[in-house]
């Protein structure tokens, strides 16, 4: 493998084939405008992964053919593909520490779950030690974080980050719930969910995670209410989006943002576990 114009190619048996990622024709693509791109589809690709977890009881993909299984949550098949991989490969694996693991288990700032690898076949399970050395781009590799986080970025403020926050939360409270006489919290509900949901990113809308704001409110008329008094756990707003900031926030559903925090839509998690964006 070799650079050309900036571009990679592979020569072999008289053929020369360029790489996927935009790079062709006579324009100039370096190291650099590589890993932009190569940012961007992790980027997206871990939002169309957070998305198949949050419909999987936030289990993480069983391991073979996990691309096939996240392929219905986006409609760009070029997430799949490192740009600096040769054409027709993908160069992108599932960090098999994670393979079937729950969400809410992950130490999420610190847990790799995609990587630039080695491996540059479909749907490709392995350990971190197949990260390129040197790194593909520049001397950089790209990697997507559990807590939604490319190459150590900052986390991007998303719904899907916020769909699963609420929704560890509300699990959270139903198994508190489980060890007290079936009832919900009555004060502090975020230092008694605690024990039940220890990421402490999870108590955050991400909009506020490197602020001194939370973001999320528990339903005010559900304190100390028991499970089984609710006529429709699956409809019941239980944990959601709130434009009260502060910490152990109990509140009515109208503090639920207007227009929506994240592109119009609000992160809502219900009695029976369950969680969804929705629009005001």
């Amino acid at each position: 493998m070799r650079a050309l114009v900036g571009c990679w190619v592979v020569v072999g048996l008289g053929a020369v084939a360029l790489l996927a990622g935009g790079c062709g024709g006579n324009d100039d693509i370096s190291e650099e405008d590589l890993l932009r791109i190569a940012t961007g589809r992790m980027d997206d690709l871990g939002k169309a992964l957070l998305t198949y977890i949050a419909d999987w009881d936030d289990v993480f993909p069983p391991g073979p053919d996990w691309m096939d299984g996240v392929a219905p949550y986006t409609t760009d098949s070029d997430i799949f593909q490192s740009p600096g991989v040769p054409a027709g490969q993908y160069g992108i694996a599932l960090n098999q520490a994670v393979v079937g693991a729950g969400l809410g288990t992950l130490d999420r700032p610190n847990t790799v779950v995609l990587f630039d690898s080695t491996v540059f076949g479909r749907s490709v399970v392995a350990p971190t030690s197949t990260i390129p050395t040197p790194g593909r781009y520049a001397g950089k590799n790209v990697m997507l974080y559990a807590d939604g986080r490319v190459s150590g970025a900052p986390v991007t403020p998303s719904i899907e980050l916020s769909v699963n926050n609420v929704k560890q939360l509300v699990l959270g409270a139903i198994m508190y719930a489980n060890d007290y006489d079936d009832r919900f919290p009555i004060a502090d509900w975020m230092d008694e969910l605690t024990p039940y949901v220890p990421l402490s990113t999870a108590y955050k809308s991400p909009i506020y995670l490197d602020t001194p704001n939370y973001g999320y409110s528990f339903n005010e008329d559900l304190i100390g209410v028991s499970i089984f008094e609710l006529l429709s756990p699956s409809s019941t707003p239980t944990i959601f989006d709130s434009t009260v900031l502060t910490r152990n926030s109990f509140a009515p559903l109208t503090t639920i943002p207007n227009p929506g925090r994240y592109d119009g839509e609000n992160a809502i998690a219900y009695a029976d576990g369950s969680a969804k964006p929705v629009r005001p």
